[in-house]
Protein backbone atom coordinates (compact mmCIF):
# COMPACT_ATOMS: atom_id res chain seq x y z
CA UNK A 1 0.00 0.00 0.00
CA UNK A 2 2.44 2.93 1.06
CA UNK A 3 4.33 2.94 -2.09
CA UNK A 4 1.03 2.99 -4.00
CA UNK A 5 -0.36 6.26 -1.26
CA UNK A 6 -0.92 9.13 -3.04
CA UNK A 7 -1.49 12.42 -0.92
CA UNK A 8 -1.97 15.56 -2.67
CA UNK A 9 -1.10 19.17 -0.48
CA UNK A 10 -4.09 21.20 0.23
CA UNK A 11 -5.16 24.33 -0.89
CA UNK A 12 -5.36 27.38 0.59
CA UNK A 13 -8.80 27.22 2.24
CA UNK A 14 -7.65 23.78 2.88
CA UNK A 15 -4.90 25.04 4.86
CA UNK A 16 -6.90 27.49 7.00
CA UNK A 17 -8.96 24.97 7.90
CA UNK A 18 -6.24 22.64 8.96
CA UNK A 19 -4.91 25.51 11.22
CA UNK A 20 -8.54 25.91 12.99
CA UNK A 21 -8.57 22.07 13.75
CA UNK A 22 -4.73 22.32 15.13
CA UNK A 23 -5.77 25.22 17.03
CA UNK A 24 -8.44 23.47 18.57
CA UNK A 25 -6.90 20.49 19.31
CA UNK A 26 -3.49 22.10 20.43
CA UNK A 27 -6.22 23.28 23.65
CA UNK A 28 -7.34 19.12 24.18
CA UNK A 29 -5.42 17.06 27.10
CA UNK A 30 -4.44 13.01 26.72
CA UNK A 31 -7.98 12.65 28.30
CA UNK A 32 -9.64 14.23 25.09
CA UNK A 33 -12.64 11.51 23.98
CA UNK A 34 -12.97 10.39 20.40
CA UNK A 35 -16.01 11.94 20.30
CA UNK A 36 -14.72 15.31 21.52
CA UNK A 37 -12.34 15.11 18.46
CA UNK A 38 -15.39 14.19 16.44
CA UNK A 39 -16.92 17.06 17.39
CA UNK A 40 -14.00 19.65 17.20
CA UNK A 41 -13.34 18.23 13.21
CA UNK A 42 -17.20 18.58 12.37
CA UNK A 43 -17.35 21.89 13.84
CA UNK A 44 -14.10 23.10 11.52
CA UNK A 45 -15.73 21.28 8.67
CA UNK A 46 -19.20 23.34 8.96
CA UNK A 47 -17.46 26.87 9.38
CA UNK A 48 -14.93 26.31 6.13
CA UNK A 49 -17.45 24.05 3.75
CA UNK A 50 -21.26 24.58 5.35
CA UNK A 51 -23.18 23.51 1.80
CA UNK A 52 -20.44 20.58 1.50
CA UNK A 53 -19.47 18.73 4.90
CA UNK A 54 -18.44 15.67 2.76
CA UNK A 55 -15.74 17.84 0.95
CA UNK A 56 -14.19 18.80 4.25
CA UNK A 57 -14.10 14.91 4.74
CA UNK A 58 -12.88 13.56 1.68
CA UNK A 59 -10.62 16.61 1.88
CA UNK A 60 -8.75 15.63 5.03
CA UNK A 61 -8.49 11.85 3.62
CA UNK A 62 -6.81 12.67 0.85
CA UNK A 63 -3.93 15.03 2.00
CA UNK A 64 -3.74 12.62 5.56
CA UNK A 65 -4.18 9.25 4.24
CA UNK A 66 -4.03 9.79 -0.08
CA UNK A 67 -7.68 7.94 -0.12
CA UNK A 68 -11.06 9.15 -0.42
CA UNK A 69 -12.07 7.54 2.76
CA UNK A 70 -10.72 6.25 6.12
CA UNK A 71 -11.27 5.39 9.70
CA UNK A 72 -13.34 7.86 11.63
CA UNK A 73 -11.07 10.51 12.17
CA UNK A 74 -12.34 11.39 15.95
CA UNK A 75 -11.27 7.74 16.56
CA UNK A 76 -8.21 7.83 14.77
CA UNK A 77 -7.09 10.79 16.23
CA UNK A 78 -7.64 9.55 20.19
CA UNK A 79 -5.97 6.17 19.07
CA UNK A 80 -3.14 8.07 17.04
CA UNK A 81 -2.29 10.52 19.95
CA UNK A 82 -2.40 13.93 20.15
CA UNK A 83 1.26 14.61 19.68
CA UNK A 84 1.47 13.00 16.84
CA UNK A 85 -2.12 14.26 14.88
CA UNK A 86 -0.41 17.47 15.54
CA UNK A 87 3.01 16.21 14.17
CA UNK A 88 0.79 15.01 11.31
CA UNK A 89 -2.10 18.01 10.54
CA UNK A 90 0.84 20.58 10.45
CA UNK A 91 2.80 18.05 7.88
CA UNK A 92 0.63 19.10 5.44
CA UNK A 93 0.35 22.86 5.69
CA UNK A 94 4.10 23.51 5.82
Amino acid sequence: IFPNINKRLPNNLEKRARIKLINHIELFNEETSPDDYQKIIYEVGKEIYPNNLRDWFMSLYQILFGSDSGPRLGSFFKVYGKEKVLTLLKSTIN
